[in-house]
């Protein structure tokens, strides 16, 4: 039972960490753990930690700009500017940082997301904006550039802004043209990186009710959607709501893992074989897998808030939406 609950509460922290979903209710966490619920009572501790842990980790507010990257590739590197002014405040460039694991835009062919790892001194006082800085018939690279802006701003709340370790950022970047099979480099370590083509992740015809779409993303092992230095050839798109999310990751098999402890179900999807499974005590929060081809194969995941005003999908549900993607 230790093991199946620091599992489900280290799910839910990468969910909240790396999907920067909203986090669940205290509440129903509380009543899980204190064994009102599935757990049992002493593990309360460990679960009311790691829920007060992940909430203080999300008080940061994580700024999503596109910042002044160039709408024009160019050969030679762009000039990074010594400030930029958000919100009415001017920022003070302090470096650079790293970034990796690039989505392509759904709709813009010109638009690709990166995650940038932004870490170091009060967390609310940190602006990355992405730059273009060189552009090639082979090669786009970008520049994640640090500003901070002056700790006398009434921005700054050293209440609540505090050095903590933060999720990556998710920056969108306009790369002036469609990015056309060229590789797209960091300049911060001259690495280049994959592209996830959101294509390579399928869709439900039918999203469930309460239910809206977060960004397609690069998937960790078991299905959860990773951040900085993560990519792990799949693709994960995730839907988020007030009874939890539901995943779906597309890609070699070895890269989803397997099944969960607990097998609740042997069922078909699209026709090919397919175990559900979820963690003992945990039958609520279910991982649907299954293969299609030797090199790609799927997984569907809820992850339950374990809240009764607002139930999960029920196994079926789940695996009638995994039969719904194309």
């Amino acid at each position: 039972m230790t093991q199946d609950l620091e599992s489900r509460l280290r799910r839910h922290g990468e969910v909240l960490a790396d999907t920067q979903a909203d986090p669940p209710p205290l509440a129903p966490m509380i009543r899980v753990a204190s064994g009102h619920g599935p757990a049992r009572a002493s593990w309360g501790p460990i679960a009311l930690a790691a829920v007060v842990v992940v909430v203080v980790a999300t008080i940061p507010v994580l700024l999503r700009i596109a910042g002044p990257s160039s709408d024009r590739p160019s050969a030679a590197p762009a000039a990074i500017p010594a400030t930029v002014t958000v919100n009415g405040v001017v920022e003070t460039l302090v470096g650079t940082e790293g970034w990796t694991a690039p989505v392509a835009d759904e709709t813009a062919p010109d638009v690709v997301w990166v995650y940038a790892e932004i870490q170091g001194g009060p967390s609310c006082l940190w602006t990355p904006v992405p730059y273009v800085v060189a552009a090639t018939a082979t090669a786009v690279t970008i520049k994640i550039a640090t500003y901070v802006r002056p700790a006398t701003s009434t921005t700054y709340q050293p209440a609540v802004c505090v050095d903590v370790k933060r999720p990556s950022q998710r920056l969108k970047v306009t790369l002036g043209a469609p990015l056309a099979g060229r590789k797209l480099v960091d300049a911060f370590d001259g690495s280049s990186h994959p592209v996830l083509d959101p294509a390579t992740v399928p869709a439900p015809t039918t999203v469930p009710a309460g239910y809206v779409a977060r960004p397609v993303a690069w998937s960790s092992l078991n299905g959860f959607a990773t951040g900085f230095g993560k990519e792990a050839n799949a693709g994960i798109r995730t839907y988020a709501g007030a009874a939890g999310t539901v995943s779906i990751s597309a890609g070699p098999a070895a890269s989803l893992g397997g099944n969960l402890p607990e097998v609740l179900r042997r069922t078909t999807v699209h026709g090919h074989p397919a175990v559900a499974s979820a963690d003992r005590g945990f039958e609520q929060d279910i991982l649907v897998v299954w293969t299609e081809a030797p090199d790609r194969a799927f997984a569907v995941h809820q992850m339950s808030n374990d809240d009764p005003k607002h139930p999960a999908l029920t196994l079926d549900e789940v695996i009638a939406f995994a039969n719904s993607l194309n």
